[in-house]
């Protein structure tokens, strides 16, 4: 049937009047369905459509797939969590973490964490000393470290390995504790442990490493009489060894195949 004037529309229109507000009302809609947002502001109308609502909103950014955003390592990095006395324990950038982290490590920057500890010095005061530590064990350690301070454990210094001197390690001069180092295994393309930043040395010149003739720190032969007591040396069952099993930490001393008395680690390797 062809469409004309005298349709159903028209007719219903014929026999039932609008009144003037219908007719008003009808053509501001149809106006703001021919003209958009625009025309229906015009009437007077409100601006409700939902054309109107999304042209206010920005598109949203778009990111190319696979693509990975590099966390900053210079921006200051915010605390994260506090130990139970309120002390910080707060990120770290590798610009903080100098030497001991370089690109290839096999732990993130941003999975670090700087705490400080209290410790006994070898001169009988109380020292403030800094470790960086996997943030799975920063809280760990801390009681450790209260724990040895409890029980008048000495210790010679505290100091981060990146704020240290790149040979600091084999220079008998430096007898200092510190955990996290990304380092290999001497002699092996294996990760240490410290590089995951969750193993510990101990004062190495009084608990040293020994692998058959081969002694480490230079110097601290005198050192392999384990049955010398001195304070600072660790020895099986005393409270440092049992200090860090209450976190899961084995000692190297209880090794079978070498002996690394400062060594303690999550792992037990």
């Amino acid at each position: 049937m062809a469409s004309s004037s005298h349709g159903p529309t028209s007719h219903v229109a014929a026999t039932t009047p609008l009144s003037l507000a219908c007719r008003v009302l009808i053509l501001g809609l149809v106006a703001s369905a021919c003209a958009g947002p625009q025309a229906v502001t015009s009437t007077g109308l409100t601006a409700t459509t939902e054309a109107s609502t999304i042209s206010t909103v920005a598109p949203p950014t778009t990111v190319a797939p696979n693509t990975t955003v590099a966390p900053s390592t210079t921006s200051t990095v915010p605390e994260t969590t506090t130990t139970a006395d309120g002390r910080p324990i707060t990120g770290v950038t590798a610009e903080r973490l100098g030497h001991s982290w370089s690109e290839g490590c096999p732990v993130a920057i941003e999975d670090l964490r700087l705490v400080r500890v209290d410790y006994l010095g070898f001169d009988g005061d109380q020292h403030r000393g800094e470790l960086v530590v996997h943030e799975d064990h920063a809280l760990p350690i801390v009681e450790v470290f209260a724990t040895m301070l409890a029980i008048g454990f000495p210790i010679e210094s505290v100091i981060p390995i990146g704020d240290l001197p790149k040979d600091a390690e084999d220079d008998p001069a430096y007898n200092n504790t510190s955990l996290f180092n990304c380092r290999f295994v001497e002699g092996t393309n294996t990760w240490s442990q410290h590089a995951f930043g969750r193993a510990i040395d101990i004062n190495p010149f009084q608990n040293p490493f020994v692998d058959g003739d081969r002694i480490w720190p230079t110097g601290a032969e005198e050192y392999l009489d384990r049955d010398r007591d001195e304070a600072a040396m660790i020895h099986p069952g005393d409270g440092v060894v049992e200090a860090f099993a209450s976190i899961g930490w084995p000692w190297g001393g209880n090794w079978n195949t070498l002996k690394d008395y400062q060594h303690f680690s999550s792992t037990g390797t």
